[in-house]
């Protein structure tokens, strides 16, 4: 059982991904301008995989330690609402904004 959501942020995470390697062997500039939304998306969707099998395995083992379990559970479901939905942003900044970020004159 995956977290809604998770597959539709891993494919925008591929999109970034290829964006990514595309450009920055063309215009290292380019792909530098957004390498932290970068890692930012990869941190979330890694976070989003790992607490979506920590829920998994809770879910089987629930009566084990029920409290505890519940907790887990809790947690990953928190996460996948309010953390997850960051990776589909991070995402459209690695795709959209090295322009502008290039466009500055510091």
């Amino acid at each position: 059982e995956k977290f809604s959501g998770l597959g539709a942020a891993s494919m925008r995470a591929r999109e970034a991904t290829e964006w990514m390697l595309q450009t920055g062997s063309s215009d290292p500039d380019l792909s530098a301008a957004v390498c932290v939304p970068y890692l930012m998306a990869m941190g979330c969707l890694a976070g989003a995989y790992m607490l979506s099998r920590s829920s998994h395995s809770a879910k089987a083992h629930i009566s084990s330690d029920p409290d505890f379990m519940d907790r887990k559970i809790r947690t990953a479901e928190f996460y996948k609402a309010h953390i997850l939905p960051r990776v589909n942003a991070y995402c459209d900044v690695v795709l959209t904004g090295a322009d502008s970020v290039m466009a500055v004159n510091f």
